[in-house]
């Protein structure tokens, strides 16, 4: 499986591990430029994008004009701002699911 991971803070850095744990080919990118333009050229079997904003609503838009049915995955571990970023992505997502940690 080859995943595409936008981080986008580059302090988390704990996801590109597991997933090649789980055997998968991850391409890390840091900007939705450059994952923009990494999906134009391959074929992917997800996005996990980390740290969600504003801009990754447009982010989800503009993959899927590229790839329809690309998985686009958003997580964050951050907890504020939840309803805004539900809200952003809303008009994206196919479905959404939000999982809160015991934390």
């Amino acid at each position: 499986m080859k995943v595409l991971y936008l981080n986008l803070d580059r302090d988390l850095i704990g996801a590109p591990e597991f997933l090649r744990g789980e055997n998968c080919e991850v391409v890390e990118v840091s900007s939705f430029s450059g994952a923009l333009k990494f999906i134009e050229a391959y074929d992917l079997d997800a996005v996990l994008v980390d740290k969600g904003s504003l801009e990754t609503a447009d982010f989800i838009s503009a993959a899927r004009r590229i790839q329809p049915y690309l998985p686009v995955f958003v997580m964050s571990a951050w907890g504020t701002n939840l309803e805004l970023a539900l809200q952003s992505l809303a008009t994206a997502a196919h479905t959404s699911t939000v999982c809160r940690s015991g934390a």
